[in-house]
Formats: C-alpha cells, sequence, structure tokens
C-alpha cells in the first residue's frame, strides 16, 4: 500500500484519516449531504489549471483554452467556497492572480509540474477539517488521494471536462461537475 506525503512525513490512508478525526467536527447533516446551511458547510477546492486548460497535441505544440474566470468563480462561490488553491506550471499573470485572490484563492506557479502540489493541498485542506473538497482536474493521478480523503468522511466533488476525464476519478468522486461551459478553445491558426 502506497503512503500519503503530508508535510515531510508519510502516513498510510488509515493514519491520515485518524489525524484528521481529531480536528474535524462535521454535522450529520453534513454528512448526509444535505448541509442545514451553507454557513455550516466548509468548501475549499484545489485547482490544476494546467490540466483543464492545456491543449497539447490538438492545435500546436502547446495552446491554451480560455477559461471564464469570472464565471467559475462565481459558480465556485455559489457551491460555498471561500478558501482555496491554483496550481499552474508557469508563473501566473498578475490580471489572473488578482482575480483568483479577490475570490480568497491563492494563485502558485511552480515552475514545475503541478501534480503533487495539488495532492499535498488537498490534504492540507482536508487536515483542517472540511466537509468537502472540490478537486478541479481530470488527470487520473489524483485518484489515490480522493479515496484517502473521501474514506476518512470528507466529501470529494470532481469539476472536470467531460471529453478529458480520466474514467476512474469519476467514480473515485462523491459527485462530478462537468466545467466544459467555462472553457473556449483556442483558435486554430490558419
Amino acid at each position: 500500500m502506497r503512503s500519503i506525503s503530508h508535510r515531510g512525513r508519510s502516513a498510510t490512508p488509515e493514519q491520515f484519516c485518524a489525524t484528521n478525526e481529531s480536528t474535524r467536527q462535521v454535522s450529520q447533516d453534513t454528512q448526509s449531504g444535505n448541509p442545514a446551511s451553507l454557513s455550516e458547510l466548509r468548501v475549499a477546492c484545489v485547482v490544476d489549471l494546467d490540466n483543464v486548460c492545456s491543449r497539447r497535441g490538438l492545435y500546436a505544440k502547446r495552446a491554451w483554452a480560455y477559461l471564464d474566470v469570472v464565471a467559475f468563480i462565481a459558480a465556485l462561490r455559489e457551491r460555498g467556497v471561500r478558501r482555496g488553491t491554483v496550481f499552474q506550471n508557469q508563473k501566473p499573470g498578475d490580471c489572473g492572480s488578482k482575480l483568483w485572490a479577490a475570490a480568497g484563492l491563492r494563485c502558485v506557479g511552480t515552475g514545475t509540474n503541478v501534480d503533487e502540489s495539488v495532492k499535498l493541498a488537498a490534504v492540507n485542506y482536508a487536515l483542517e477539517g472540511l466537509n468537502c473538497l472540490i478537486v478541479v482536474a481530470s488527470d487520473g493521478g489524483y485518484g489515490e488521494v480522493i479515496h484517502a480523503i473521501r474514506r476518512c468522511g470528507i466529501r470529494v466533488e470532481l469539476w472536470a471536462l467531460r471529453a478529458a476525464v480520466a474514467s476512474h476519478l469519476v467514480y473515485a468522486a462523491d459527485a462530478v461537475r462537468w466545467i466544459d461551459h467555462f472553457l473556449r478553445e483556442p483558435d486554430v491558426a490558419a
């Protein structure tokens, strides 16, 4: 069995859940999936922006789909998200960073592949005592972390692209929301 790395230490999913149980207080209504109110619901999100927007090999060597950030943030806010982290492989632009920050989301550019950073952030949010974590990605590499967080009693929602999602992620999450309508595909050069 693989372990989950958290803050420089490794733990099995069972050890992770035991640590998480000491920090979580979830109402019975929220556990059943019917929160009494949005104020009771503690929701965060982690976003792999490159995974959602990158279009390698489809249009050119590298193309970028356009995300309607304002509408996307509005959907996150409507769902109850007040904090989270948006990860990009490269340094984020000033305008985009300010939009994400205005919504309470931290924008992080790593300069490398962000998959491990997204996984670590998901575990960190889970340890903070969430009721729900929204993972915005389509990459199959997030399946193990989603399973570990769900085993701890935390609801995990997957927001993904219908055409690009790994099928086992759909089954790993408690709920799936398709986000294709927030994206506009890049123009093809003539």
